[in-house]
């Protein structure tokens, strides 16, 4: 008889393949070196890491899983096997940092996880030897952690090796639509769209001057929502033409930050689903509402650092950084956002916290929970005020078709808004009692461009920051990423499995 692998055999078994995945992505950087060959010194970096995480990952999946069926997972088991995946990813990631010389632990677990969970904060050194430290290397590594989080690890291995319980972790990392019905068929088709956008950005960007190397890795950090630049000053410094970057930037964070099935929508010419749909009316509601305000806002922006604005910066620097924010990349533009004023800071925090399309590589709570909530919010305030006998439909549209807009599903949004202001509440008080002078509003700020994964900063994030700070930075990205729930069922059931002494 057949043995079966269920429980934490199943879960380990199932990390050792993903561990295969992981260094299969610490190897690829190595692919620049033919055209950087003075760089080579930091192949060892990458390798020693790389062939070390295929080999325990293949230990592992053979010890554990060879020769066995595979029984279903636990209530909440897929969690926890998710976690542990993103932990082990993001520690992995970091290997390859470390090594490199110049960063500490502390800062190779923080650039690993902006990268991972596609923030974009960074406490990269640009300004060290090149060759010494392999910059091209270390540049494309960290755009390729971006590449991955963002469109997600479970949806890139899903694509490649589907199994018939795929879907509940492929749900659990926050992939809540499937294109086509085959789960195995839908990933290759996001992963497609996914890399068809950051090849026709790429394309894009060295129309407009930018070089080969500097347009293939912001194309992946502006589709990937990531932010990571090439150059310390942005996407803006690293040569070309600047307006012409504005806008294709623009327009690969908007990509990025949509529902790949509304993508693919419009692939199809389904342009009347495609605007039948909440979050892309709410998107549009949002530009229409905020872009004026951004403008305006940095027009009578007085700073010492800037001086007076024409109209045309205004609406350069007002556009940039409203897209930056809501699709939650963190670009930015050729003047730093804290140069801006504090109504642009408050504005772009909001429209942070709000984030992308649900299904997109953005983060955020989202602009279906966002919108959802707030429909609740406008049928409980009608019901109150409407006679008791009028019964009145609550729907709103997805790809075109009403939905229901049910108790449940309204009471679990306001939930997730709840958890993800009170984890941005937690780690600003966790950064404000810090005896170091970070005061309540750049607190804010940060952490909010942290849980969100946009990557915008206004200082606090530097090298040389206290470690307390990168760490509870690093801990809030990896919470957002996973969008709270899948974190608190990790540790519930495994608190549970831990006293009832479940093992392998």
């Amino acid at each position: 008889m057949k043995k079966t692998a269920a429980g934490y055999r199943l879960i380990f078994g199932y990390v050792g393949i993903f561990i295969i995945l992981i260094g299969i992505i610490c190897l690829l950087p190595l692919l620049v070196l033919p055209f950087y060959p003075n760089e080579v010194g930091v192949a060892f970096n990458f390798y020693v890491v790389g062939g070390a995480s295929i080999t325990a990952g293949l230990i592992l999946s053979i010890v554990l899983l060879r020769g066995r069926d595979k029984a279903r997972l636990g209530k909440y088991q897929d969690f926890i096997l998710l976690v542990l995946i993103w932990i082990l990813a993001i520690a992995i990631g970091a290997i390859p940092f470390l090594l490199r010389g110049d960063m500490n632990f502390t800062q190779s677990i923080f650039e690993s996880t902006s990268g991972f969970t596609s923030t974009g904060l960074t406490v990269f050194d640009f300004s060290v030897d090149q060759n010494t430290y392999g910059y091209h290397v270390y540049t494309l590594y960290r755009s390729l952690l971006i590449f991955f989080g963002a469109v997600g690890l479970v949806l890139v291995l899903v694509s490649a090796l589907s199994d018939r319980y795929g879907m509940r972790l492929y749900s659990s990392e926050g992939h809540n639509d499937k294109l086509i019905p085959n789960l195995a068929k839908s990933s290759r088709l996001i992963l497609s769209i996914y890399s068809g956008f950051i090849v026709l950005g790429t394309i894009a960007y060295m129309l407009a001057g930018m070089s080969f190397f500097d347009a293939f890795n912001h194309a992946i950090t502006a589709v990937g929502t990531g932010g990571f630049s090439t150059s310390p000053g942005g996407v803006l410094t690293v040569g070309g033409n600047a307006i012409a970057i504005e806008i294709i930037s623009i327009f690969l964070m908007l990509a990025g930050a949509t529902n790949f099935v509304i993508h693919l929508l419009f692939i199809q010419g389904k342009f009347k689903k495609v605007f039948r749909d909440i979050e892309v009316r709410f998107m549009l509601l949002l530009l229409l509402i905020f872009i004026p305000l951004f403008i305006t806002s940095v027009y009578f922006t007085h700073s010492s650092s800037i001086g007076d604005l024409s109209v045309f910066d205004s609406i350069r620097l007002g556009t940039f950084y409203m897209i930056s924010s809501i699709t939650t990349t963190g670009f930015n533009s050729y003047q730093p956002i804290i140069m801006l004023g504090p109504s642009v800071i408050f504005m772009s925090s909001v429209l942070m916290m709000f984030g992308g399309a649900l299904g997109s590589t953005a983060g955020g709570i989202k602009q279906l929970r966002v919108a959802s909530t707030l429909k609740g919010v406008y049928y409980s305030l009608l019901s109150r005020i409407s006679s008791k006998r009028i019964i009145r439909p609550r729907f709103y549209l997805r790809y075109g078709e009403e939905k229901e807009l049910t108790d449940e599903y309204y009471s679990e949004s306001v939930l997730f808004v709840v958890l993800y202001i009170l984890a941005l509440f937690v780690g600003i008080v966790a950064i404000t009692i810090l005896p170091l002078g970070i005061g309540f509003d750049d607190a804010f700020f940060e952490v909010a461009s942290a849980v969100t994964g946009t990557g915008l900063s206004v200082g606090v994030t530097h090298a040389a920051q206290h470690p307390a700070v990168l760490w509870i930075l690093a801990v809030v990205m990896f919470i957002g990423r996973l969008e709270i729930i899948a974190v608190y069922y990790s540790f519930l059931r495994l608190s549970r499995d831990i006293l009832r002494k479940e093992t392998i």
